[in-house]
């Protein structure tokens, strides 16, 4: 098989130059479409996210507060840790919050 023939062996930016030309040409304009292209969670789902992470945020927030008061600092080291990885949770839910847009205003994001 010629390896030039493959989809999977093109650089990632001719992939999205090519998903930019699909979109930008899109459905022609007498078909009358109103597609609407949606991305990141489900709205339901972004808002039962953030109410976790910030009642997560404040569980934290008070037990640290409550083992540098009872003397505890290795268990308020432990809790600081542990919020710092539980922030790269909150990186995820901020990169996948509910988008809806359509073939001719295509978000930054997407474009090559």
């Amino acid at each position: 098989m010629n390896r030039t023939s493959r989809r999977s062996d093109q650089p990632p930016r001719h992939r999205r130059a090519r998903r930019h030309e699909i979109a930008r040409v899109g459905v022609p304009e007498e078909a009358g479409s109103k597609a609407t292209l949606e991305g990141g969670l489900g709205r339901k789902v972004y808002a039962a996210a953030l109410a976790l992470l910030a009642f997560i945020g404040l569980a934290i927030a008070g037990l640290v507060v409550r083992a540098l008061v009872t003397g505890e600092f290795a268990g308020a080291l432990f809790l600081t840790g542990s919020a710092a990885l539980i922030w790269q949770v909150g990186g995820f839910v901020r990169r996948n919050r509910p988008l809806a847009y359509d073939l001719e205003h295509l978000p930054q994001a997407l474009l090559p």
